[in-house]
């Protein structure tokens, strides 16, 4: 699209290279200063599938990780993808997707209450 298009016009006309937004973030926060003393890391995304290790939050913070724990909270997620992962979901056993703001508050704590125990 005209994005790939003008990134690719850049780096024909410029000193312009192509990078991922995740790794610029990372980068500019000093991720791996900020997790030196961490023993778990806990991120997420709102729906976890395969586009969510190629490229994106989760694909970034899980590669640069030192081999620290990872944990994953998302609101929804296809089974397949979460193998190999540890994965919690807000809408796992029987919650349903929130229409409220205390529906999703109730749900994203039911998840919490999981991983703590």
């Amino acid at each position: 699209g005209a994005a790939g298009g003008l990134g690719y016009g850049l780096m024909v006309f410029t000193d312009a290279r192509v990078k991922k937004g995740i790794d610029m973030i990372l980068d500019i926060i000093n991720y791996e200063k900020l997790i030196k003393d961490c023993d778990i890391i806990i991120t997420g995304e709102g729906r976890l599938d395969f586009q969510s290790f190629h490229g994106k939050v989760i694909d970034g913070i899980i590669r640069r990780s030192q081999g620290k724990r990872v944990i994953l909270v998302v609101g929804s997620r296809d089974e397949e993808t979460r193998k190999g992962h540890e994965v919690y979901s807000t809408m796992d056993n029987g919650r349903v997707f929130p229409h409220d703001h205390k529906e999703a508050v109730d749900n994203l704590k039911a998840a919490v209450k999981e991983i703590a125990f």
